[in-house]
């Protein structure tokens, strides 16, 4: 099991539209709104790390509002 936290920028105003999206997913395990350098800040749990760059380029950059991401990758 690989964990995994993704930060995220969201179009302005757009920031809650994100949070309740990325909510619905299933390997969505936390989903927080944040004040700083990012909106939003997810934790995930996958397989490996090829799920989870399916993960992110298949569903988290098409949430209409995201503009960008980082992924951190917990060891």
């Amino acid at each position: 099991m690989t964990v995994a936290y993704i930060l995220i920028n969201a179009e302005l105003g757009k920031e809650k539209n994100v949070l309740e999206a990325l909510k619905k997913t299933p390997l969505t395990k936390e989903a927080h709104l944040l004040l700083g350098s990012f909106d939003l800040l997810i934790k995930v749990e996958v397989e490996n790390t090829k799920e989870l760059r399916e993960f992110i380029t298949q569903t988290v950059r098409k949430v209409d509002g995201v503009t960008s991401t980082m992924t951190i990758i917990a060891v």
